[in-house]
């Protein structure tokens, strides 16, 4: 369960990171439905039965992010610190619990 310490000076990720985040995260889905695809088709091949079902299994926050982000943007130092606050505001729009 732990031992009910916290993280001193947490911060939260920015938007660009999240927005990589989720980005190889939705690599990592589509790599996983292309080689489950494939199984269920050597299977088909092979004359075995298979249950599979179409490439659809993306979680749907991953549509839904894929449908809000944009690429990372490119910003003065100057402009991100006149812009943390509201950054890590906009970073709690992105955390979506599956």
């Amino acid at each position: 369960m732990g031992n009910l310490t916290g993280t001193v000076k947490k911060h939260m990720p920015t938007l660009e990171a999240l927005q990589v985040l989720y980005q190889r995260m939705k690599y990592e889905y589509d790599f996983y439905n292309f080689i489950r695809d494939q199984f269920h088709l050597t299977k088909k091949k092979i004359g075995l039965k298979s249950t599979s079902q179409n490439s659809a299994h993306e979680p749907e926050f991953l549509r839904e992010l894929a449908l809000r982000t944009h690429e990372p943007f490119e910003e003065e130092e100057e402009e991100e610190e006149e812009e943390e606050d509201v950054g890590q505001e906009d970073a709690n729009i992105w955390l979506v619990q599956p």
